[in-house]
């Protein structure tokens, strides 16, 4: 794997290509990241994956939401907090209906929740199994106590100048 920076940096900006392009992914997760290594050259690349889930936003970000959608440990609060909105409403038969609004945060939240994932090698930062939900909704990131303790820390290479990156456009994202 390529150091830890380059990793969240690629992620980073694929995730800003797919809302620049209009659209929220909804479920961000380690399982959804490629890896792709070039044998020539060694590079790895690394991007998002399965847009199954995946909707239009409005130029403000927002989307709206028929229902929650998304693998549950990787949520954001406020959408973890319309799921159980949801089943509150619907064991107290309530047949008024709002429509719900999500917005592209909901993805930055999650993004952050698989670099954390990364960083701590595999070990999701609110918990294991059962509690991690929990944890999220009341903002107690367990695996965090003693950030990164015992890790080593990988530094990019200093670039040459010929290899620095210019700003981040919309050519890079491929659009069709």
């Amino acid at each position: 794997m390529p150091p830890s920076l380059t990793v969240l940096h690629q992620l980073a900006v694929g995730l800003e290509c797919i809302h620049k392009m209009g659209l929220v992914h909804r479920d961000l997760k380690p399982e959804n990241v490629l890896i792709w290594e070039d044998p020539r050259k060694g590079n790895v690349l690394l991007k998002w994956a399965d847009f199954g889930l995946c909707k239009p936003v409005n130029e403000r970000g927002s989307y709206s939401m028929s229902g929650v959608r998304g693998t549950f440990d990787w949520l954001a609060p406020e959408i973890l907090n319309l799921f159980y909105d949801e089943e509150l409403s619907q064991s107290e038969s309530e047949t008024t209906s709002t429509v719900k609004r999500g917005t592209i945060q909901s993805d930055v939240f999650s993004e952050g929740l698989v670099f954390g994932y990364f960083l701590l090698v595999g070990r999701h930062p609110f918990g294991f199994r059962h509690q991690i939900r929990t944890h999220i909704l009341e903002n107690e990131p367990v695996n965090l106590d003693n950030k990164f303790a015992g890790l080593p820390v990988q530094h990019p290479p200093t670039p040459k100048t010929s290899e620095v990156q210019q700003p981040v456009s919309l050519d890079h994202c491929h659009l069709p």
